[in-house]
């Protein structure tokens, strides 16, 4: 497997809203292996992905730019719950890309992930297939 490089502007912020700690960690290794040394914020279920987004603690910059790679299976509150919620609300519609995450390859997730209005759906574990996905997705919050 080769590693791809890619770059993307570094002021984006990356939020893996992931319970498994593993699969956070084989995350945040194939980012860093890609050379994306952004800020990577890691949430670990939907309920602080949402707190994240919607309590006012001052965490959420409607300034900043951020590629939330999102769990499809977490506990609390799942991932296509959140997603559906910040799709929905046009306070993130220009500054929050999704990546859904999952294990499986059920044709009828993806589908939905994209009716509910991801950017992008790709299957764990992470590679190449995740990093492609940013370099993607990082391209429409900061165009060229």
């Amino acid at each position: 497997m080769m590693d791809e490089k890619i770059s993307i502007d570094k002021s984006i912020v990356i939020i893996a809203a992931e319970d498994d700690n593993s699969s956070y960690i084989l995350t945040e290794h194939t980012l860093r292996r890609a050379d994306i040394e952004n800020e990577i914020i890691w949430l670990k279920d939907g309920h602080e992905t949402l707190a994240f987004f919607y309590e006012n603690n001052g965490i959420f910059d409607e300034n900043k730019k951020y590629i939330l790679l999102l769990d499809i299976h977490m506990p609390k509150v799942d991932g296509m719950q959140v997603l559906k919620k910040i799709r929905r609300d046009d306070r993130f519609r220009h500054n929050v890309s999704v990546i859904m995450l999952t294990v499986d390859e059920d044709p009828d997730n993806t589908r939905r992930c994209y009716e509910l209005g991801c950017n992008a759906h790709v299957i764990k574990p992470a590679d190449e297939g995740l990093t492609g996905a940013i370099g993607r997705v990082a391209g429409i919050l900061s165009p060229v």
